[in-house]
This record gives structure tokens, sequence and C-alpha cells, in this order.
């Protein structure tokens, strides 16, 4: 039903809008023209939804939304080609340095939401051993003070939580493409 759409619209842009938003930041675009950029994606995705089925054998869902969003920031970047001079044939599509960006942009997003999934599965004395230990590398003595577990306690908890994060990694990127 409508709700059910309605919902499934909020996932899809707490999803990718900040893929979105981070790659027109990092493309050189200013605030109002990343809001603008990640507006126009969502409801140019909005608008071809009901025709839209995803094809795997033409590609993985990353490099068609990619493609769209690069599409929306070269659109930014000819409307504005009186303060920057940018080369019709330019095609940041073609660039390392954008496609490189993309996959990180990718890869942090898709991290970011598997820790937020996983931190709901674990105890959250877990997750900030976790934290402290195998993210911020703080000393295994400090993190003993922090959080109250021994050294072991936190070696397991770092081993469990970073064993939980590959499997969901893994799991969004089959669904995604």
């Amino acid at each position: 039903g409508t709700l059910d759409k309605q919902l499934g619209w909020q996932e899809f842009h707490e999803r990718y809008a900040p893929v979105i938003a981070g790659f027109a930041r990092n493309a050189g675009l200013k605030p109002g023209e990343i809001d603008d950029v990640v507006q126009d994606v969502m409801f140019g995705f909005f608008r071809a939804s009901n025709a839209f089925e995803y094809d795997p054998q033409r590609g993985r869902f990353r490099g068609y939304l990619k493609r769209v969003t690069l599409n929306a920031i070269r659109d930014r970047w000819r409307r504005r080609r009186k303060e920057v001079t940018m080369p019709e044939e330019f095609d940041p599509a073609m660039e390392d340095p954008m496609d490189r960006q993309w996959e990180r942009d990718w890869s942090e997003n898709l991290l970011r939401r598997a820790m937020d999934e996983v931190r709901t599965r674990v105890q959250p004395r877990t997750m900030e051993a976790f934290e402290l230990y195998g993210v911020k590398g703080l000393p295994a003595e400090t993190v003993e003070k922090e959080t109250g577990m021994t050294y072991a306690a936190i070696r397991h908890a770092k081993m469990r939580v970073l064993h939980d994060l590959q499997e969901v990694v893994r799991r969004l990127r089959a669904e995604e493409g």
C-alpha cells in the first residue's frame, strides 16, 4: 500500500542519499548544489521506479546509481559553467579519481549500515569494546578500565564483531549487486 511505499522510499533515501551527497561533495559541488543533486537523483529514480527492474546481467545497481549521480553532477556543472570552465568532453566517469571516490563513498556507507545492524545484535559493552579497541585503536589497558572487561574478553569482542560485520557486508553486497 501507500504506507509501505512511503516507508520503502524513506529507507531508500536513508540508504543512498549519504553516498550521493558524499560523491557530489567530493566532486566539488557547493552545499546547495549537493542537496539539489540528491533531490534530482531521488526524484529521477522515483519517477522511473514503476518501470525499473534490476537486471544483474546489465550491471550492478551501484553502477546504475553512480551513472545517474554523475549525470546530475554534470547538470550542476553545466548550470554554473560561467563560474568554472569545464570542457564539454569532460567525463568524470572515465576519471580514475572519481571512480575511486565513488567506491570509497559506497564502501563507507555500506560499512556504516553494517555497523548499525551489528550494533542491534550485540551487547552495548561488546560494541563499546570493539569501537575503542578495534576501531579507535586504544590500548587494551585503557579499554579494560573503560569497559571493565578483561583483555581476553576485549579480544573476543573484537573478533566477534568483526565476524558479524563481515557477514553483514557480504550480505548487503549480494543484495545490492
